[in-house]
This record gives C-alpha cells, structure tokens and sequence, in this order.
C-alpha cells in the first residue's frame, strides 16, 4: 500500500505536448572523410511518454540506419565517406508526457541490470563526500528520503557552465562545488549507489518556464537520474532544477530520450572521422509547449 500511494504522488502534471528542436553543427580547419556517427537522438516512446512524431535531417545527405541498444535507446547510425567540411544534424520531436507510467507492479530488476546500476565505475565514483550525503538521509530508499537528498545536492552545489566537462566524473564537482546537469546526475546516481539503490542516468530534455536561480539556462541537451525502488519502480529525479514545488521529481516538463549507466552510455552524438582537421561544435536546442501555442502555426521544419 505504501509503494502505491508513494507513485501516485509522482502524477503531478497533466499530460501535454512538447516539441523539440535540436541542432547540432559541426565545422572542421580542413576537409575530412568517412566519418561514421552514432545519434540518440530520438526520444523514448513509452514509460510514461508518448512519441507523437520525430524527424532527422543529416547534411551531408546519405542513408541513416537505425537500432534499439541494449537499453532499448533507439540509435540512428549514419556514414559518409565523401569530402565534407561541415556537418548539421537537425531533429525534430513531438513527445506527448505526463502519461501513466505502471500499470501493477513493476517486474524486478534482472540480475544483471540490477549490478550494473549498483556499481560504481567510470565517472561515478565512492568518495567520502557521496556517502556524507546518502548517509545524511536514513531514509533514503522512498520518496521523502530522495526528496530530501535531491535538495541537498542542489543547496550545496552550483550551476556553473564550462567548469567540467562530458569527460568528468563526480570528484571534479565534488572539488570545484560547481558543476552542470551531467554533473549533478551523476552525482546523485552515486550517491543512491553509495546506499546500494539501483540508479541510472537519463538523457533528455526539459522545458524551463522559470529561471532556476535567477540566470535563464541555454537551450541543451539535458540529464538527471531515476532511482530504481521495489513496488514502485524506476523514479525520476533532477537535482538541477530542484523547487519547492516539484522537490526535484521529474516531471511533464521533461522528455527522456536514453537511459544507462552514465553519461558514457547515453551521449547525443558520438563518432570518428578520418583526417587531422580540428572540430568545432555548435548546439541549439528549443523545447516549446504545443498545447500552451496552439493557436499559432508551427514553424516549418528543417527552415534555416
């Protein structure tokens, strides 16, 4: 009875409609070739979303093959061998949120699902200061314990772009007391690790409505974790955009595209490409509540 009414509470928005916007554009010194990308791109349809429609757009143009991981992330692969200076790869999504997510109790965890978000490896490290903040909350395999534990991480840290970087891991934040939303994450999943809760890292996007602390966040990709309890499931929290209000559960305003391990797992882009050319990376990400403009025409797609 317990576990039911604690996911219940979690409904605490109505269904909407996003759509996201996401460009990714890449420049090189001189010209390259055969470069070979993996995209996650595509948001997770299910487990409480809808993917109402989702459209990719590569130049250079060429064929795009497309998979499920072993995650069940959906993952666009596309190659092209030709000469190119520049590369933009444009998304457009439709995601419906807010939906239930169990319906009856949820099945367990396999065993090797179960370890693998159990350990620490990579950027989510056992420090001193981890198990500081898990052991700060006896109770912190239920709601209330990760409500409170989500508050202290976003009390005690600050957001701070160009701090870190994608390769940091949780005693870069731990040092500087600053870090972004991989950062926070992954410090988070750690310390539900530290207490021996299965935690995973979700990749994502977030419609910000209000400026978290005074400063509006640049449009990006986004992350936060899911905390894995019996009866209840996989709960979603964000430490970056913790209030008063939302106690840093995860909410409609989110889209989840990926989940893993960490961020290693789950990047929005990774690939290779031959040549010595050096790379430059620009990112422009919109998220615009449909239901909110509905009145208005959208714009069309794939307009520069």
């Amino acid at each position: 009875m317990m576990a039911a009414r604690e996911r219940s509470d979690l409904s605490l928005d109505a269904p909407r409609h996003l759509r996201v916007r996401h460009v990714t554009h890449f420049d090189y010194s001189d010209e390259i070739i055969d470069t070979t990308m993996e995209l996650r791109l595509r948001p997770i349809d299910g487990d409480g979303q809808r993917l109402v429609s989702y459209n990719l757009v590569i130049d250079p143009r060429t064929s795009v093959r497309g998979f499920a991981d072993p995650s069940g992330n959906w993952v666009d692969t596309w190659n092209y061998g030709g000469l190119h200076r520049a590369i933009t790869i444009a998304t457009e999504s439709v995601v419906e949120t807010g939906l239930p997510r169990l319906n009856g109790p949820p099945p367990p965890l396999s065993i090797g699902e179960d370890f693998a978000m159990r350990r620490f490896d990579g950027p989510i490290l056992d420090l001193p200061l981890v198990r500081a903040i898990a052991d700060r909350r006896p109770d912190l395999a239920s709601l209330d314990g990760l409500d409170a534990m989500t508050a202290d991480i976003h009390d005690r840290f600050e957001y701070q772009p160009s701090v870190t970087h994608v390769h940091s891991t949780v005693a870069d934040i731990v040092a500087h007391g600053r870090g972004v939303c991989q950062d926070f994450a992954h410090l988070w999943i750690a310390a539900c690790r530290a207490r021996g809760i299965p935690a995973r890292y979700v990749s994502g996007y977030i419609r910000n409505t209000v400026p978290i602390d005074g400063a509006p966040r640049p449009g990006a990709s986004h992350a936060w974790g899911e905390a894995w309890l019996p009866g209840s499931g996989w709960l979603g929290y964000d430490p970056t955009n913790w209030s008063i209000e939302t106690r840093g559960r995860v909410r409609a305003d989110h889209v989840r595209v990926a989940t893993g391990r960490d961020y290693r797992d789950v990047p929005p882009t990774r690939g290779i490409y031959r040549g010595t050319a050096r790379e430059s990376l620009s990112i422009s990400v919109t998220v615009m509540d449909l239901d909110a403009v509905s009145s208005q025409a959208p714009e069309p797609f794939g307009r520069r």
